[in-house]
């Protein structure tokens, strides 16, 4: 299942941001020996916390946001994205009035970060909110320096995107021209790559555990979300995109 939390907007109850953060991984493998569960520590219970801090922080708030924030655990992402697609085909608030949504994947424990990579950059207007809060954080930043993987397709903020609705996804890390093959940042990426993604050694290590680099990221996804969920404007597309067609069409344009 999917799980939905809401803060209410007093002011713009119908017009809405929306966090996404899936809680699932893949399961059990009972033909592996020795430890066949898929914990996914980084992929995605790093991503589920920052969703867990960020409904607490809004709750928090003395005066909530004028516009209403969604915060949802998508179920089904290993499979295809579908929970997400899901909320695409039945959506909790009108796309129209959907303002943004803010996908958060495996953020890695590797330590403070310079830098925040945002997959699809230069899409939409979204980025502009997250330049801001990363340079209040001190950090710049940077697109992704492998596109042919296709993360931009592989995330929960693609069927939104698809469906025309502004999305982003973005995780903090080092610069690219410091991670080069012999850093020690680069070694823990290709140990996580070859060792631990999609795998059960994917759990806590407290050897790698500095969640100073995720705990930013949040504070960023918490700072731009709340002034998107407290100004009056509606992000869009890069005009050559298709998605803005499709959004200029929802918003009557």
């Amino acid at each position: 299942r999917n799980v939905v939390a809401l803060i209410a907007g007093p002011e713009a109850p119908d017009e809405c941001l929306i966090y996404t953060a899936h809680w699932e991984h893949v399961g059990v493998n009972e033909d592996l020996e020795g430890d066949q569960i898929f914990n996914g520590a980084i992929d995605n219970a790093t991503g589920t916390a920052a969703m867990i801090e960020l409904a607490e922080a809004y709750a928090a708030l003395p005066e909530k946001p004028r516009r209403s924030v969604y915060i949802i655990a998508t179920t089904a992402e290993e499979k295809g994205l579908l929970g997400a697609e899901h909320l695409v085909q039945d959506p909790v608030c009108d796309p129209a009035k959907t303002v943004a949504v803010l996908n958060m994947d495996s953020h890695f424990p590797y330590g403070s970060f310079p830098a925040m990579t945002i997959v699809g950059h230069g899409f939409n207007e979204i980025e502009q909110e997250f330049d801001r809060a990363a340079r209040r954080m001190g950090r710049v930043l940077q697109p992704d320096s492998n596109p042919s993987v296709g993360a931009f397709y592989r995330n929960d903020a693609y069927p939104f995107a698809r469906a025309g609705i502004p999305s982003i996804f973005a995780v903090g890390g080092p610069k690219d021209e410091d991670l080069t093959e012999d850093s020690p940042i680069m070694a823990l990426y290709q140990d996580y790559g070859a060792n631990r993604y999609h795998k059960p050694a994917d759990e806590y290590d407290a050897k790698t555990g500095d969640l100073t680099g995720p705990a930013e990221d949040t504070k960023i996804y918490f700072d731009a979300g709340r002034a998107l969920a407290n100004g009056r404007k509606f992000p869009n597309w890069r005009y050559d995109l298709p998605f803005r067609q499709m959004r200029d069409a929802m918003r009557g344009k």
